[in-house]
């Protein structure tokens, strides 16, 4: 893949981003206009929930706030994300080391989650239920290529070969393709996450668990093989990101999702800055 491709799908991916900002925003405006049947809506979800899922809060109001810092987070996260690959993007233009192309893409793979507040919004608008069915595999789609690209990232500073970056490319959008379409979705269950329930859940859970410590584990190789301490730092901060990735993206309290937010933020900001030193650095 040529540098110029790489380019232009960051660029398409930062432009596809705004335009799911924009969504959102108008899912704030819509929550905050219909704003009594919002907390109905989510108290039903709430009463209507499986015991195999994370217990409610039955404190008043608790899963309201829940629901409020998990919109807020999410276009939090949302938001950073744009607005560092697009200026990352800017300086590693002309740089054609593949693992900082992987990185961009899993930040932008943030951004979807900015979808979740919008599962309410069509409960509310009574669509349905493979609607929102539909957007939990939209988001499992993205949660997946995100991991699977910053393990990406890893497979090439421990030897793969610089020009196959299109094919890997290709590969971790199959697959995550795949893991999206062959997940159970139960689109009669839909969880304080925004998340429906789905089928092999502890199973898919363990596979992404498994892909991030792999990814963590060729950052520590790559240290070992060269006796760079940059890698170190790469393999910390990949950790935290992936840590904080796939903790926020199912919590369903309030501390755990600013927790995994703080993690995830300052793990990408730790991996920019380190790649920025390592290849642009004068």
């Amino acid at each position: 893949m040529t540098l110029a491709a790489r380019n232009n799908i960051l660029r398409l991916g930062v432009l596809v981003s705004i335009l799911l900002v924009g969504l959102y925003i108008a899912t704030l405006y819509y929550l905050f206009v219909h704003i009594e049947s919002f907390v109905e809506v989510l108290r039903s979800i709430v009463s209507n929930a499986n015991v195999t899922t994370p217990a409610p809060d039955l404190r008043p109001h608790a899963n309201e706030g829940v629901f409020v810092t998990l919109t807020v987070v999410v276009g939090s996260i949302g938001i950073f994300a744009v607005v560092m690959v697009k200026s990352l993007s800017r300086y590693f233009r002309k740089t054609t080391a593949p693992e900082v192309f992987f990185f961009l893409l899993c930040l932008l793979l943030l951004v979807p989650d900015m979808l979740k507040p919008l599962q309410l919004v069509l409960v509310d608008m009574s669509l349905p239920p493979a609607y929102p069915a539909v957007l939990t595999r939209v988001l499992s789609f993205s949660l997946s290529f995100g991991v699977l690209s910053l393990f990406a990232a890893s497979l090439f500073v421990v030897g793969i070969e610089h020009q196959r970056s299109g094919i890997v490319l290709a590969v971790v959008f199959a697959l995550s393709m795949g893991i999206a379409y062959v997940l159970p979705v139960d689109s009669l269950e839909l969880g304080l996450s925004m998340t429906h329930r789905l089928g092999y859940f502890r199973l898919y859970q363990m596979v992404l668990a498994v892909i991030a410590g792999l990814t963590v584990l060729n950052f520590v190789n790559a240290t070992l093989a060269s006796g760079s301490r940059d890698y170190l730092v790469l393999a910390g901060s990949a950790s935290a990101l992936l840590a904080g990735r796939l903790w926020g993206f199912w919590s369903t309290q309030t501390w755990e999702l600013t927790s995994a937010a703080g993690l995830l933020i300052l793990g990408a900001v730790i991996f920019g800055v380190r790649c920025y030193n390592m290849y642009l650095w004068k």
